[in-house]
């Protein structure tokens, strides 16, 4: 399946979703060095430097109208979701902005699937109101969602990170709706499992050391 990756800095999810089996076509990120990184990490995407704020529905047409998107990914800031401010206008929040931009990509390209990762404490934020309108946002969309704290750790690599995560599943596959109890936990891998075959290279006057035997990692 397609997948185009918002605010993707140098691609740290993409990398997880081309692991994983999927096509990415495409990132966005309005910093010019993550994109030119990206860019090298995935030569066959189309990498796009750019401020969401300044890409409108003809842009995302233009651009991914015919990739046939299945998947969008990333972690849009959503900090300004509050109770104490529902008289306000949600989308008017400068805090909120560029959450409501990675809806409106939801909404252009209607993908099949939609993964929001953002710190664990957003499920707890506001009492819980900001993940609630989470999952309100999605569902008008015409998305159910599942949402789950997950550990880094749990899955090979070698950091305790907890990252907060929002599945969200078109309601026309909703018999394959996601279920976080079916991920597939790994042996915990410490840093010298991870990356030890650096441990046995020696310091030069080079800018970079070349490794002589196949990783192990």
């Amino acid at each position: 399946m397609n997948v185009i990756d918002l605010f993707c800095g140098c691609g740290g999810i993409s990398e997880g979703f081309r692991l994983a089996g999927f096509n990415i076509v495409g990132g966005i990120d309005f910093n010019d060095e993550s994109i030119k990184t990206y860019q090298i990490n995935f030569p066959t995407a189309k990498a796009i430097c750019a401020d969401l704020l300044q890409f409108d529905d003809a842009m995302i047409l233009k651009e991914f109208g015919q990739a046939k998107v299945d998947v969008i990914v990333g972690g849009p800031p959503c900090q300004g979701f509050s109770a104490a401010n529902r008289w306000q206008k949600e989308n008017e929040d400068p805090r909120n902005k560029l959450f409501f931009e990675y809806l409106r990509f939801v909404e252009v390209l209607k993908p099949k699937v939609v993964m929001i990762e953002n710190v664990r404490g957003i499920l707890s934020s506001n009492n819980g109101y900001t993940k609630t309108r989470i999952e309100e946002l999605l569902n008008n969309l015409g998305y159910e969602v599942n949402c789950n704290v997950l550990n880094a750790s749990e899955y090979g690599v070698p950091q305790n990170r907890f990252r907060a995560f929002f599945v969200a599943t078109s309601k026309k596959y909703a018999k394959h709706k996601f279920d976080f109890n079916k991920i597939e936990k790994l042996s915990k891998v410490d840093v010298k499992d991870a990356i030890g075959e650096l441990y046995n290279t020696k310091e030069s006057d080079k800018e970079y050391t070349i490794l002589k035997s196949k990783p192990t990692s």
